[in-house]
């Protein structure tokens, strides 16, 4: 993985750890898709788009949570993006203590990231399709 390519994910990490959605929006493409299934409370698959999308989830995460930090731990190339294998640490005052593993892959173009999706495990990331880049 380039330097440059690794920094962006490192960007992306300490953004969404700090939950600053203007510093998440300015690392996506405005029509960025992100899908959140496994990171959200009630667990339901969801698919957010853009930039306001990208504020729905943040105001969603925050009702249901009093503390979230996104780790990343592992980086790699593959084929279709950048997969990212990691922890969900959460803290609610209803749902107590979370620790989640996930694996996120992330799609970019021309220095954006256009599409993150959250899984359960690297070969379920690896396994799905990729779509055309805006």
């Amino acid at each position: 993985m380039e330097d440059t390519e690794r920094e962006r994910v490192e960007r992306l990490y300490g953004a969404l750890s700090s939950g600053i959605v203007g510093d998440i929006a300015a690392l996506c493409h405005p029509d960025v898709e992100l899908e959140l299934g496994i990171a959200r409370v009630d667990w339901r698959p969801a698919t957010y788009r853009g930039h306001a999308g990208i504020a729905e989830f943040f105001a969603e995460l925050r009702d249901a949570w009093d503390e979230v930090v996104v780790t990343p731990r592992e980086m790699d190339v593959v084929d279709g993006g950048i997969l990212v294998r990691g922890r969900i640490f959460a803290r609610g005052r209803i749902l107590g203590m979370r620790d989640i593993p996930a694996v996120w892959l992330w799609e970019s173009s021309d220095g954006l990231f256009v599409r993150g999706r959250v899984f359960h495990s690297r070969e379920e990331a690896v396994a799905r399709p990729v779509k055309a880049q805006p």
